[in-house]
């Protein structure tokens, strides 16, 4: 077993447990998946047992960054920029965990928006300036594109991949026969890798699904056959707040 609390498990090595509470998938990337894990304890103890096993894994690419300042809509491109240059500025960010992310890296670290659509709108009516838009292989916007439509200079950098990663049998069989009682899902590319790493199958009608907005719950559509709920913000808080709120009723 792997994990920093008894109270969850991650990686293939995991079973299902004897125990009764309701076990709920959290595909996310391994640090991040285990980190939503230990918050879902510490807020709900004893609600959910939580199986961490990630669906993808993030790539990092060697990439040189133009000026201007940064756009992130993922943590992860915190992080790509990081590892590229020592290079600190303003940052616009995507909700309040990326500009934590973004704050503690050094920047100069702003939320202009809780989805990519809010904050092509804040910056759409600033004054004309540079903008570097660190984004995923699979970023579901164009942010780049969209600002410069608004004549804004903007470089779109792209800084990783998110490659998808096998289920074990036991995790997979768990999604179709309901023994796993809900997954959450906090990205359109993550619905897409699970139905994908399903073989095209859907979850099983007594598996809910817990999306952290209306973009992947569409994203799911192809998975879902049971309850499908949505966070009332696009971040983990509200995601946090969903699972207490409706646990497994």
């Amino acid at each position: 077993m792997v994990g920093l609390r008894k109270s969850f498990r991650a990686g293939n090595t995991a079973r299902m447990n004897t125990q009764h509470r309701p076990r709920l998938l959290i595909p996310r990337p391994l640090a991040q998946g285990q980190a939503f894990a230990r918050s879902v304890e510490d807020r709900m103890p004893g609600r959910w047992d939580c199986v961490v096993h990630p669906i993808m894994k993030i790539r990092f690419s060697d990439i040189a960054i133009p000026e201007g300042d940064a756009i992130f809509t993922s943590a992860n491109g915190v992080a790509a920029w990081v590892r590229a240059t020592d290079r600190r500025g303003i940052a616009h960010c995507v909700g309040p965990g990326t500009t934590v992310k973004a704050a503690a890296a050094g920047f100069d670290a702003r939320q202009a928006g809780a989805t990519a659509a809010e904050l092509i709108d804040t910056l759409a009516i600033l004054p004309t300036t540079h903008f570097v838009h660190l984004r995923g292989a699979h970023a579901r916007d164009d942010v780049a594109h969209r600002l410069q439509t608004a004549q804004h200079q903007v470089a779109g950098v792209v800084g990783y991949a998110q490659l998808p990663m096998a289920l074990p049998d036991w995790v997979s069989q768990g999604l179709a026969t309901g023994e796993i009682a809900a997954v959450t899902l906090f990205s359109p590319r993550s619905a897409q890798l699970l139905h994908e790493a399903l073989g095209g199958g859907r979850l099983a009608p007594e598996c809910a699904l817990y999306c952290l907005s209306q973009a992947v719950a569409e994203a799911a559509g192809p998975l879902r056959t049971g309850r499908v709920l949505i966070a009332a913000r696009p971040d983990g808080n509200a995601m946090l707040d969903l699972l207490a709120r409706v646990g497994a009723i």
